[in-house]
């Protein structure tokens, strides 16, 4: 009998992380999302900074992702509205 072999496909991942003045700690968190063992190839890192008045922006654009990981981070800006109604 012929044995049957199958492909496990993993999805696609996006860790979305809310950030506000966190510089502190933000290096540490991508640093330890970095280290997952998940395919570099199927992870992107999404931080979303909401109006940060520290340096967490700067924090998140001097970490090394993409490159020397596989895993792209992207740095975004919280937007909100109020409704009136």
């Amino acid at each position: 009998m012929e044995k049957l072999k199958y492909k496990i496909e993993r999805p696609g991942v996006a860790v979305i992380v809310p950030v506000h003045n966190d510089e502190q700690r933000i290096g540490l968190l991508t640093e330890s999302l970095l280290q997952q063992d998940y395919p570099p190839g199927l992870v992107e890192i999404i931080v979303v900074d909401n109006r940060s008045t520290d340096r967490t922006r700067e924090s998140v654009s001097e970490i090394p992702g993409d490159f020397a990981s596989g895993v792209p981070i992207k740095l975004g800006e919280a937007h909100s509205r109020c409704l009136q109604g």
